[in-house]
């Protein structure tokens, strides 16, 4: 997955951007828009066909896409970007298509504007949609996380019950076993309970077989 790496027009840094837009004489007005901002436009494409690789070869910080008629097309693009490739997504569309516009977040658009794009909406919308991508992107990086601390401590739990089975030992002695084994081994805590996990559990089930 590549790291996105735009500058925040709020700390004074200009973007890298992608126009999608069937209408080449928009984007163009868009482009000097943005360019008189300190923004760079790097490419303009007039559908969404080759859009991920586009961005990688452009590397593009954000993209602005016009969108006429919803089209499952544009959501498929943008799903990809979000998945290979994450950085703000600003999708103009004159449609009112409530059902659309969850599926346009969900595949990973960051701002749906109800109109046109017009030079004017452009230059508004970039701040905007670059806070709420990083604010976005912070609270997945922290979720991340979270799943896995509760991922190790689940691992280190389950070791010590098998520890504490084993040795027919207390939960404190099984803990300082396992932080022994770790300390031999020179291994975080969280990767020899998950060594430990295999072993025993393997022998467990073997002798569960075997009775």
């Amino acid at each position: 997955m590549t790291e996105h790496n735009s500058r925040s027009p709020a700390n004074g840094g200009g973007l890298r951007i992608m126009i999608v837009d069937v209408d080449a004489a928009r984007a163009a007005a868009v482009t000097l828009a943005l360019e008189s901002q300190g923004h760079k436009v790097v490419a303009h494409q007039t559908s969404c066909a080759g859009l991920l690789r586009a961005l990688e070869l452009s590397r593009a910080s954000l993209v602005l896409i016009d969108l006429q008629t919803p089209d499952r097309d544009t959501l498929e693009s943008c799903a990809l970007i979000n998945e290979h490739h994450p950085l703000p997504i600003v999708l103009f569309s004159p449609h009112h298509d409530s059902e659309f516009i969850r599926s346009a977040v969900s595949a990973g658009v960051t701002a749906y504007q109800l109109d046109s794009i017009t030079p004017d909406r452009a230059r508004a919308v970039l701040e905007i949609a670059v806070a709420q991508f990083d604010a976005h992107q912070q609270l997945k990086a922290t979720l991340t996380a979270t799943q896995r601390k509760l991922a190790q401590s689940s691992a280190v739990e389950q070791a010590k019950g098998l520890l504490m089975a084993r040795h027919s030992v207390d939960e404190p002695a099984a803990h300082r076993l396992l932080q022994q084994l770790a300390m031999e081994q020179q291994q975080k805590l969280e990767d020899t309970a998950r060594h430990v996990i295999r072993v025993l559990g393997r022998q467990r089930k073997e002798n569960g077989n075997a009775g």
